[in-house]
């Protein structure tokens, strides 16, 4: 089975929405498969490139002792079978309890190796979601040379799992987006009635699951939440920055947007101004998915981010 046929790759004569200018519209279109998988192949490479760098910059880093590398990778994600059947145990974990599944080939791992992995892992299946979402080299570019980026791979943490949950069948993906709600809550509205429906039940059944296995978790997962608080110097939810009721009327209206046109892009974008709490790590799914739409302006943007950055770093090195 090919890489192609797993995202679910558009299929030959199946309507893809094209964005021009500010307009979506409809088409039908002949998909050539052999010109999108050498597009992914590409993608795929870029993706690799920038994890392999922005790895090797970590190492760089971590060898001092100014800054925190891998922080979270190395306290809460790397004793998955430890913490398996009690995982609310675990400092700092704030996830949904199988995700912890997903994480055990991870355990015997030196935490360097584990961390190249996962960068990897993340940045592969972003370009598949840029190639999935109809972007190219540039809006792949755009989004992993962004300080965003950068920052999800000095703090790796998993939203690489959620990122599955918008490559497969909707129906199957709400196992992949509840691991971590805030990273694509919007998702779903952009979900036609049959898929929502079908994800609903599956959703349904595997919390059911989890509360069988690991009894009335989400009360652990409260009380560990209230142990260990969140950074607020690292919160870039809308929230947090221009208050909750202009977060929430802002969100109503891409929101409403989104469905009317059920477009997943803009629907994970609508999503991030309904959490109170969000990392630069899970907010780079929503801006990849946009430098997908618009590579040019997410291009501008970053360059912005980097300029507000990088004299804040030096700022930060030196005293």
């Amino acid at each position: 089975m090919n890489l192609a046929a797993i995202i679910g790759e558009p299929r030959k004569g199946e309507k893809v929405t094209i964005a021009a200018g500010s307009n979506a519209e409809l088409h039908t279109l002949p998909i050539r498969r052999s010109g999108s998988r050498r597009s992914l192949r590409t993608l795929i490479l870029i993706a690799l490139a920038f994890a392999l760098i922005y790895w090797a910059v970590g190492l760089v880093i971590r060898s001092g002792d100014r800054l925190v590398v891998w922080d979270d990778l190395r306290s809460t994600f790397m004793d998955a079978g430890e913490f398996l059947d009690n995982p609310y145990d675990e400092a700092g974990y704030f996830a949904m309890p199988w995700a912890n599944l997903f994480l055990l080939p991870f355990d015997p791992l030196p935490l360097e190796l584990a961390a190249l992995i996962m960068i990897a892992l993340y940045f592969t299946l972003l370009a598949a979601a840029v190639n999935k979402f109809g972007g190219g080299k540039l809006s792949l570019i755009a989004a992993l040379s962004s300080a965003i980026a950068f920052d999800a791979a000095l703090e790796i943490n998993i939203d690489w799992l959620v990122v599955i949950g918008l490559l497969i069948p909707r129906e199957w993906s709400a196992p992949f987006l509840l691991i971590k709600p805030q990273t694509a809550l919007g998702y779903p509205l952009a979900f036609k009635r049959r898929e929502f429906v079908r994800a609903v039940i599956v959703g349904l059944l595997t919390l059911i699951a989890a509360l069988l296995i690991w009894g009335v978790f989400p009360l652990d997962l409260l009380e560990n939440i209230r142990r260990w608080e969140t950074n607020p110097l690292v919160n870039i939810a809308p929230m947090s920055i221009i208050g909750v009721p202009l977060s929430i009327l802002i969100g109503i209206g891409l929101a409403y947007f989104a469905f009317r046109r059920r477009d997943p892009v803009y629907s994970v974008a609508a999503g991030l101004f309904f959490v109170p709490y969000a990392a630069p790590v899970s907010a780079l799914v929503m801006f990849t998915l946009l430098c997908a739409r618009h590579p040019r302006a997410c291009l501008f943007v970053s360059g912005l981010i980097w300029l507000v950055v990088i004299p804040l770093a030096f700022r930060f090195i030196g005293g």
